[in-house]
């Protein structure tokens, strides 16, 4: 094995994790400081960020980054690579640092984590299918790579935003799931 493989591997991904880290981590400490630093009166306003599809907006551009339009624009290599691994991390690392804030600020109860859980692992799971249209299985994950090898960008962008809908959707109902449990036991907590 040639041992540039390693050196370029390592490469992107320790440049793109500190890129991605500085900035995605900076970014989400400035907008959770933004969005949560309120009094307790206003507590629900803070709340109200739960119905924001954070989720949806993450797959999304992950899959936005994955995709050969990023590719078309700023060519092969490595620069491109490091700038993919640096834009995904910084994704994660903002909602991460939203996260950690928004729960070190207000507790939450069992079922509001179990919902915020279950949300997560249904948008896991509508962008993890993706991945089996490679094997053959049906859905968008064999659509988008048919239209990927057809180099049919115009159908492959449809079908991401297709699928962008769906997920929006399946986030935005169980957001307001968690959202009326939250508000039913923020209200409960403040009638003791």
């Amino acid at each position: 094995m040639d041992t540039s493989l390693l050196i370029n591997h390592m490469l992107i991904s320790v440049v793109g994790w500190m890129c991605g880290l500085a900035l995605g981590g900076s970014l989400g400490h400035l907008i959770a400081k933004l969005l949560f630093t309120q009094p307790r009166e206003k507590l629900y306003r803070s709340w109200v960020t739960i119905l924001i599809p954070w989720r949806t907006v993450i797959f999304l551009s992950v899959i936005f980054v994955w995709s050969p339009l990023l590719v078309i624009k700023l060519g092969l290599g490595n620069f491109t690579g490091t700038v993919m691994v640096g834009t995904v991390l910084a994704i994660f690392a903002l909602a991460m640092v939203m996260k950690m804030i928004f729960d070190q600020m207000y507790s939450k109860t069992t079922w509001v984590i179990f919902i915020s859980n279950a949300r997560s692992l249904l948008l896991i799971a509508i962008f993890a299918t993706l991945g089996v249209g490679y094997v053959g299985a049906g859905g968008f994950g064999f659509y988008l790579s048919q239209q990927l090898n057809l180099l049919n960008y115009d159908k492959l962008v449809e079908g991401i935003l297709v699928l962008s809908g769906l997920a929006l959707f399946c986030d935005l109902i169980l957001g307001l799931v968690q959202y009326w449990i939250s508000r039913r036991i923020v209200s409960s907590e403040g009638d003791r």
